[in-house]
């Protein structure tokens, strides 16, 4: 994380002083979730259904084709849920599955091949601010087994601008780092988030 955000504050500057267009927006989209791992679970697992919102804040430069730098301070589910229960005081148990919850920095760079088409790719810095893992209609933090607390991921995306004011993107993340060494539950080892990605962003012009 220590080479990561310099980078990050370096293009920020470089891209603030040389932009011919900049423009504010709010986003907000739908997540399919998941994890991949080692391993074979002993409960069934499915993608988790979640969502996202994101303050944003994109440059554009004067070059032909158009380049860009996108900064998106927001939060994020991720997660995954469980298809079937689990053995608990020997009984059956449901469960829908983990819940965690993210302050993420997606910071990425842009390039306009055609007027109103847009395409990013860049790493994403997420801090998990919170854990949960649900059982019938109970909830518990499972923070000691999802501990790695920061996580470093990549993201590649493509986006329409519907018109000025309103693009509509899809987007998919994968984390090159361990969300978890061990899954008791799941029965899997070296746990890392993935994630499916749709949304709308609606621009302020600045």
């Amino acid at each position: 994380m220590r080479t990561v955000l310099p980078f990050v504050l370096l293009a920020f500057l470089v891209f603030d002083v040389t932009a011919q267009q900049s423009y504010m927006g709010f986003k907000g989209g739908f997540n399919l979730s998941k994890f991949d791992s080692e391993g074979i679970s002993d409960i069934e697992v499915d993608d988790r259904k979640a969502y996202n919102f994101a303050f944003v804040y994109s440059f554009i430069s004067r070059t032909n084709p158009p380049l860009g730098l996108t900064i998106e301070p927001g939060y994020t589910l991720k997660g995954t849920r469980f298809k079937t229960g689990m053995i608990l005081n020997d009984t059956l148990r449901a469960i829908s599955g983990n819940k965690l919850h993210y302050i993420s920095l997606p910071v990425l760079f842009d390039f306009y091949p055609i007027k109103n088409l847009k395409i990013s790719v860049g790493p994403e810095v997420a801090f998990l601010a919170k854990t949960k893992l649900m059982i019938a209609d109970t909830t518990q933090s499972i923070s000691s087994t999802y501990n790695k607390r920061w996580e470093l991921s990549g993201t590649v995306g493509i986006s329409y601008s519907i018109d000025f004011f309103v693009d509509l993107g899809l987007r998919y993340n994968t984390a090159f780092t361990k969300v978890a060494e061990m899954d008791a539950i799941l029965n899997r080892q070296k746990l890392f988030n993935q994630y499916l990605q749709v949304y709308l962003m609606f621009k302020i012009a600045n």
